[in-house]
């Protein structure tokens, strides 16, 4: 097996230390006369519009603190999110965001009468409560929120309503950081974890160096399957190689997978992944990582 080069370090900003370069990616400056913010792509509620999210930094890297996100609510969630997108750059905005139940419900491909399912997503996003980097007069903190603030569910099906924490508000009107989710593509993953690999991996789409380097525990943080699919093995066989092939099946990009030994061991400590425009030939440093045996050649601490 090839071994990747090793991942550069994420490109400081231009006078800042690393910490205010940190500080930089998460947050923009709306007055800056130089910042843009990201556009919707596409009507989210038409998937044959090929609809994209620019999706934050803050909301693809946060981690759930409580509950466990599947895939109708990480769908639903993105479509919230796209809906409400163009009223988010306003952070003074509190107003209730809304939706009639049947165009959320064939967007995120539930149940076309029933709003039983809706309603249980619904209710996922507003039990589950995420930690995010929060800047807070200068510093970074560990900000706690729930998805959204609140929602309301009609009995039949007329409006849908919710809402967005306020401390979360700022990093979606004015991201540093974004990447381009395809809803189109969303919808088709089979996995939550698949779905939030994906994300991730979108990040890395457009840098120069477009790796991810990451250790088991901080992966199965980063996908929700901290306490989920027992050893290594089963997180192997049920997220990471699934996940990978959605994404080669779904993705407008290729993505790759090459573990990281131990020294003098043939236990992995890490994984690095990468991704690389689909009409690209793979050159002999990236294989595409279509994993198909039941159990994966090599041992992880």
């Amino acid at each position: 097996m090839h071994s990747l080069p090793a991942e550069p370090p994420l490109p400081l900003v231009a006078g800042l230390d690393e910490r205010s370069s940190r500080r930089s990616r998460l947050l923009a400056d709306p007055t800056d006369g130089h910042y843009r913010r990201p556009r919707i792509l596409g009507n989210p509620l038409d998937l044959a519009s090929d609809p994209y999210l620019p999706k934050p930094l803050t909301l693809i890297e946060m981690k759930e603190a409580q509950g466990r996100l599947g895939l109708k609510e990480r769908r639903l969630y993105n479509l919230l999110l796209a809906l409400s997108w163009d009223r988010l750059a306003d952070p003074c905005d509190h107003g209730i965001f809304a939706a009639r139940a049947a165009d959320l419900r064939r967007a995120c491909g539930l149940a076309a009468r029933d709003n039983r399912g809706l309603r249980e997503s619904l209710e996922r996003l507003v039990e589950t409560e995420v930690v995010f980097e929060q800047l807070v007069a200068g510093d970074i903190n560990d900000g706690r929120a729930p998805l959204l603030a609140g929602m309301s569910l009609p009995r039949g099906n007329e409006t849908v309503e919710w809402e967005f924490p306020t401390n979360l508000r700022p990093y979606i009107a004015a991201p540093a950081r974004w990447a381009k989710i395809s809803l189109r593509a969303s919808a088709s993953f089979c996995s939550g974890y698949a779905l939030a690999l994906y994300e991730r991996l979108s990040l890395l789409w457009g840098l120069d160096h477009p790796r991810w380097s990451v250790n088991i525990s901080e992966l199965r943080e980063a996908l929700g399957a901290v306490d989920a699919l027992g050893g290594w093995h089963a997180f192997y066989r049920r997220v990471i190689g699934p996940g990978l092939d959605e994404i080669e099946r779904a993705a407008p990009f290729r993505a790759f997978c090459e573990p990281v030994r131990e020294s003098g061991s043939r236990r992995v400590v890490r994984l690095i992944f990468g991704v690389e425009p689909r009409a690209r030939r793979s050159g002999p440093l990236l294989r595409p990582c279509r994993i198909v045996p039941p159990r994966p050649p090599w041992k992880a601490g």
